[in-house]
């Protein structure tokens, strides 16, 4: 009897060590740094890969802020396919610390006929504008 009573308080105790090594609750899943630095982050963004092989980008013409009037960008691009692509694009505005400007201006549709320059232009709406990014996916 005495080794049943001693295999018994062997298993209560390693249930109670087990369970007292349980995390009662249950911690959110951390976030990961992001390997590229802020300051290398592109300008311009596609979200397809399709959009990648048929669209090449100039060198954007900045106007930046003043105290009177916001920053405006002018970026050329070349659809180098042999058909039409239909394009939605944006432009999003940041201050100086990188914060995004609540001013952003919505998704706007473009065409972009075979192997012609066309030009994605955007008005900041805030003249603390100092940074931006243009993001261009396929038309919905």
């Amino acid at each position: 009897m005495s080794r049943i009573y001693r295999s018994s308080i062997v298993i209560a105790a390693a249930v109670a060590a087990g369970l007292a090594g349980c995390d009662s609750v249950k911690a959110p899943h951390g976030g990961h740094v992001d390997q590229l630095p802020s300051g290398q982050y592109p300008h311009i963004v596609m979200e397809s890969k399709d959009l990648q092989k048929g669209i090449v980008f100039g060198q954007a013409v900045v106007d930046p802020s003043t105290d009177s009037k916001p920053m405006r960008v002018t970026q050329p691009a070349r659809n180098v396919a042999n058909y039409p692509i239909n394009v939605q694009y944006r432009f999003e505005f940041s201050d100086a610390v990188g914060r995004p400007l609540k001013s952003n201006l919505g998704w706007r549709f473009m065409n972009m006929p075979s192997r012609q320059e066309v030009f994605f232009e955007g008005p900041a709406m805030d003249t603390t504008a100092t940074d931006w990014r243009l993001v261009v996916r396929p038309a919905r």
